[in-house]
């Protein structure tokens, strides 16, 4: 998987418009990125990147703007739909390396299940935290370092609460934890100026699948296999064999 993603982060420069000055990217944002993961659409054939038109509030500033799915079975699904299966690649970039070499503008497109859980559009992605019952933000620790950690997908916070919570009862000790809501773009910002410190955002689990079906040797998100599709697979093999 790190094999991956290395080699996504190396082509980012190839993959992206040529930009006379690309911002870097803060090195807070950096570091609350660097394990988070993107896929981003693009022609095997021409190399281009799957993009919307976009406007200024005020309808001016026409642009494309590069769209970066959170979750893999969501680029999947809009690509099938859309009749360019055979034909995209799922590139894997990290969060931060696009912010930078777009300057932060990046459609980040999440899953409806996730939008209607904020109440807002795919473009408006929400993120998740952990807190205890006094409001207070859950922390995790990652090479000695403690972090609260921002997740993009609501059942990927769910599930880490319920473990959290599960192992505190084998402790003796009871806690009433809730998964609270962010708006994505608030998160980065707060990152960005200082409010929000020793963070990590979360890339999806179907993105870190993808990462390791990469690894294997798929190319096209189309061949984007869900944990059911691989037990489908598995019990098909088992059964015919």
């Amino acid at each position: 998987m790190i094999r991956t993603m290395m080699a996504a982060a190396a082509m980012l420069a190839a993959m992206l418009p040529a930009a006379a000055e690309a911002p870097a990217a803060p090195p807070a944002l950096a570091e609350a990125m660097k394990y988070f993961y993107v896929v981003v659409p693009a022609d095997v054939n021409t190399g281009n990147l799957a993009t919307e038109v976009r406007r200024n509030a005020d309808g001016t500033n026409q642009r494309h703007v590069v769209i970066a799915y959170i979750d893999a079975e969501d680029a999947k699904t809009e690509t099938v739909e859309a009749g360019l299966a055979e034909r995209t690649e799922g590139r894997l970039v990290n969060g931060a390396d696009l912010w930078a070499a777009t300057g932060g503008d990046v459609i980040w497109r999440t899953t409806a299940a996730n939008a209607a859980i904020s109440n807002t559009s795919r473009g408006e992605p929400p993120s998740f935290y952990i807190t205890q019952g006094d409001g207070s933000m859950v922390t995790q620790e990652f090479d000695g370092e403690f972090k609260v950690v921002f997740y993009l997908d609501a059942e990927e916070a769910d599930r880490v609460k319920t473990e959290m919570t599960d192992f505190l009862a084998t402790q003796g000790q009871s806690a009433a934890l809730n998964v609270v809501v962010a708006d994505f773009s608030k998160v980065i910002g707060a990152i960005r100026d200082g409010r929000l410190q020793a963070v990590r955002i979360a890339s999806s689990p179907s993105v870190v699948r993808w990462s390791m079906q990469r690894e294997a040797g798929a190319v096209l998100i189309r061949d984007y296999k869900s944990e059911m599709d691989e037990a489908f697979d598995a019990l098909a093999t088992f059964v015919f064999e």
